[in-house]
């Protein structure tokens, strides 16, 4: 896919991430960053194909953003 595009940290939206599973750990970063700064009123929905909690034991999804997302 292409970069990751966020809204504006003070948006009013939903956002709906497919495939979080997918996502490299620097916009895994941009991710978590933008939902610390986010408004209260962004909603997240996220989907993946498989589960993320053996990802995150593997070190290979952020264990912060796995806490974030659920």
């Amino acid at each position: 896919g292409g970069p990751l595009v966020l809204p504006r940290s003070n948006a009013r939206c939903t956002l709906v991430m497919a495939d979080v599973d997918l996502l490299p750990a620097r916009d895994q970063r941009r991710l978590e960053l933008w939902l610390g700064t986010a408004s209260r009123s962004a909603h997240v929905i996220s989907t993946c194909a498989r589960s993320l909690y053996p990802l995150v034991q593997s070190g290979a999804f952020s264990d912060s953003l796995y806490y974030h997302l659920n």
